[in-house]
């Protein structure tokens, strides 16, 4: 799991994004019906990856290196979750096979906007090279 703002135990709201078998996928939930998104993109191992997922009118968006890897379309609107954001893992664990929900990696200068980011904006954390600066002025 990357990141989470999800339970799997007492109640589908909200949402998650997770690697498996190095695989990006997005999961939107709210009360009535859960989707997940098929697979967005592969990512590597050994070496670090940026990746830019972006949500917006019911698209979601799968940047790997500033290149647009995937993009799919849900027909589920997340709803509010009272579980806490989790970066690496999910607040309550899933049935199985996916009760291992760890991430094993390195995470490093997570942003969540409140916007989608342009090209231009996508662009230029990229080749930033210095990570997210507070307050992020582009």
């Amino acid at each position: 799991m990357l990141l989470s703002k999800l339970s799997g135990a007492t109640e589908l709201n909200g949402y998650c994004f997770y690697i498996y078998q190095n695989d990006i996928y997005v999961g939107l939930c709210n009360a009535v019906i859960s989707w997940t998104s098929d697979e967005l993109a592969e990512i590597g191992t050994g070496s670090m990856q940026h990746l830019i997922l972006t949500y917006k009118n019911n698209v979601v968006k799968c940047y790997l290196n500033n290149v647009l890897e995937g993009e799919a379309t849900s027909d589920v609107n997340p709803t509010t979750s009272a579980v806490a954001f989790r970066v690496g893992n999910i607040a309550e664990p899933f049935p199985a096979p996916y009760n291992d929900c760890s991430y094993d990696g390195l995470i490093d200068e997570i942003g969540i906007f409140d916007s989608e980011l342009t090209e231009s904006e996508r662009t230029t954390l990229y080749n930033a090279g210095t990570g997210i600066t507070i307050p992020f002025i582009l």
